[in-house]
């Protein structure tokens, strides 16, 4: 039996029956790649792939391949291809959802057939290690997010009093409930800083649900853009000044200045930030346009928010046969991309250096239109398994 976790009425998570997921591949140590587009075909037999989170260096991608006989997630790296990761004993699926800066440790979510879903992390040397569930759950826990170093992970789990709650797991003080904030009663974590310190993820508080940031000061609530909306975080910089989600139906972006709303694409009506590159200068996500189709998206403080399919081939990079959905990952400066096409395909992008922030060409200002109609936003696996399963 699955955790079935219903984030809220209108909004939900990554990478997971309540999740997103992301990948890609950067430069060689002096050597630039050339701006081309690859296909992550994935595990063998499986029927719908998509590209996960990406190592700093972009060279590792995690995905997951859904698959009658068991989803699996995948490491793929262009030189050696795929490496399953199995699945623990007894367990049917497994979902990657996070990654380490060097690409050797993984997070995520282990389905079993006959009990409760369990957070796992899985390293290159080690295998697999169940990180359980908060003292007295009656259910089970996910992970979705991971440290650089691999030894934080968070996620939610069930807790005594039968709701969830965002935990912290590290290896030597084991899995920490961190509540909710004041007047909630559920909260999930579903990312990480890459300095293991910021919990970011979404919380009840009373009223409704709002994105949130647990660090050393407890439960941080990061507010929305309009009174009344529903908003989550999904990703953070590697300091965790820069968190990213999105607030009613627009993309938003949270420092400690505030949230800032990042927009829609023009004749749009929602966008959702999904992932940000390391050193926070690069985000993307999945943002529908005019036409209303759903289509992968990117925003730098230069460009604005751009469609992939456009901005991409602007690049350089031949986008025919394919039809890209989602960016779910990011390398550390946003350079290389990944996520999902709409054919059941992973892939990954690879541009120039982007250290400075400047992604690709400059093409000055672009405007965008503010937040649209509230839209139920869903994470691409969650998208996906709503698609593809029922």
């Amino acid at each position: 039996m699955r955790i079935r976790i219903r984030l809220s009425r209108s909004a939900a998570f990554p990478l997971s029956r309540s999740l997103l997921a992301a990948a890609a591949l950067l430069l060689a140590a002096g050597a630039a790649h050339a701006q081309t587009i690859s296909d992550i075909v994935g595990v063998p037999g499986g029927y719908w792939t998509q590209g996960g989170a990406v190592s700093r260096d972009g060279r590792v991608v995690l995905g997951l391949t859904f698959a009658d006989a068991g989803d699996r997630g995948f490491l793929w790296t262009e030189r050696r291809g795929v490496q399953d990761l199995g699945v623990l004993k007894g367990a049917r699926s497994t979902w990657g959802q996070a990654l380490s800066a060097d690409g050797d440790v993984v997070a995520g979510i282990t389905f079993f057939r006959d009990t409760y879903d369990r957070a796992f992390r899985w390293t290159r040397r080690g295998g697999f290690e169940d990180l359980g569930t908060l003292p007295g759950a009656p259910y089970g826990s996910e992970g979705y997010g991971i440290s650089a170093d691999g030894d934080v992970v968070a996620g939610t789990s069930s807790e005594a009093g039968g709701s969830f709650h965002a935990f912290r797991w590290t290896r030597r003080g084991g899995m920490r409930d961190l509540g909710t904030l004041p007047g909630g009663s559920y909260s999930f974590g579903l990312g990480v800083s890459g300095d293991g310190d910021t919990v970011v993820g979404l919380s009840d508080n009373g009223a409704g649900e709002h994105a949130v940031a647990f660090d050393r000061g407890g439960a941080r609530d990061l507010g929305v853009l309009t009174p009344g909306d529903y908003s989550a975080a999904y990703a953070s910089s590697t300091d965790g000044s820069v968190i990213v989600g999105y607030s009613g139906s627009s993309m938003v972006m949270y420092t400690r200045r505030g949230v800032r709303d990042l927009g829609v694409l023009p004749g749009g009506t929602f966008a959702v930030a999904y992932t940000v590159s390391a050193n926070g200068k690069v985000v993307g996500g999945m943002c529908d346009r005019a036409d209303g189709s759903t289509g992968a998206c990117l925003w730098t403080e230069e460009l604005g928010l751009q469609d992939l399919a456009e901005y991409l081939p602007e690049q350089g990079v031949d986008l025919t046969g394919w039809d890209l959905y989602t960016v779910t990952g990011l390398d550390g400066d946003g350079s290389t991309i990944s996520g999902g096409d709409g054919s059941g395909r992973g892939y990954v992008v690879h541009l120039p250096d982007n250290r400075d922030g400047h992604h690709g060409h400059h093409r000055g200002d672009r405007d965008h239109d503010g937040p649209g109609r509230p839209h139920r936003h869903e994470a691409p696996c969650q998208r996906l398994e709503r698609f593809l399963r029922h």
